[in-house]
């Protein structure tokens, strides 16, 4: 669980000790340069300071909660930690991307100074060629076991990725019949209850037909059609027919303090699908994804 509703989970056990603070960073700009990699990016901390980060890892999506076949990006110079990372290889299928680091915040019995954070990267365009990700590893990140054995951490692991600093390349926006929007009903105010929870990033979003009928044919993926992912649509030429259709997506979160454990959530649920002449009629439809469940993975 995360402390005001921000994202994190419960594990049972004991935590290590804590961890040598990391204190030396490489150097570079945050500003998209003219000509070089496809992607930098940048570790800041709470007040958009560069800071410097242990590693950076990259996957594919759908990408998996554990990071365990990861690509490590590179400092930019140097060794790391270092607070400025670039991918080299072109980027032509949307990646997930997350960093971590060792926080200024005083270690305890139950608490381990940490911080890690993650965000969604879409291949470059005509117009955004090159793109620059801040990842935001606030001081005063922390790791904590409470008394019930389930995990607090209190920094957001999804980053809020913005315009003002960012510099990405979107994908299509919406379009088609069906929108499916994905929420973490664990960011919600306690305080409204009309609250639905916070837009959560998606690893991956799919429909089909009931396992169980004759129409059954796999799981159909969806099209991500915002930065985050939180929003996803029909891919064109793919669509169900009206009825009962099953939808479903998962969430894999950032980097954990520990070896071969993870963030994960999934949803999944029948919607009934109405007809509109020969086609589908406009629908908006929700899941929930918990960003809060840790797992650890056998072998």
């Amino acid at each position: 669980m995360i402390e005001g509703g921000r994202f994190g989970r419960a594990i049972v056990g004991s935590l290590a000790a804590a961890w040598t603070t990391w204190a030396s960073a490489c150097g570079g700009s945050s500003a998209p340069p003219e000509d070089g990699p496809p992607l930098r990016i940048v570790t800041v901390d709470e007040d958009g300071a560069p800071v410097a980060s242990r590693r950076v890892l990259w996957q594919p999506q759908p990408a998996d909660a554990f990071w365990l076949e990861a690509t490590a990006a590179r400092c930019e110079e140097g060794e790391p930690p270092c607070t400025t990372w670039v991918l080299d290889a072109p980027i032509t299928t949307a990646i997930a991307v997350t960093a971590e680091r060792v926080t200024e915040a005083t270690p305890t019995e139950s608490c381990q100074p940490y911080a890690s954070a993650f965000a969604i990267v879409h291949p470059g365009d005509d117009e955004v060629a090159r793109q620059v990700l801040h990842l935001t590893l606030p001081s005063d990140g922390t790791y904590c076991i409470d008394e019930s054995g389930r995990a607090v951490i209190n920094v957001a692991h999804a980053e809020d990725v913005s315009d003002d600093v960012d510099t990405l390349a979107a994908p299509a926006p919406p379009s088609g019949p069906i929108v499916l929007r994905l929420r973490d009903p664990s960011a919600a105010d306690p305080a409204d209850p009309t609250d639905p929870g916070a837009p959560v990033p998606g690893t991956s979003a799919n429909w089909y037909y009931s396992p169980e009928g004759p129409e059954y044919d796999g799981e159909h993926p969806l099209r991500c059609a915002d930065l985050q992912c939180t929003t996803w649509v029909l891919v064109d030429g793919d669509a169900p027919r009206a009825g009962m259709v099953y939808f479903s997506a998962s969430y894999s979160g950032p980097l954990n303090p520990f070896i071969a454990q993870g963030w994960f959530g999934y949803d999944g649920r029948a919607f009934e699908l109405a007809a509109d002449g020969e086609g589908l009629a406009e629908a908006e439809l929700e899941l929930e994804l918990a960003t809060d469940q840790e797992g650890a993975t056998g072998g």
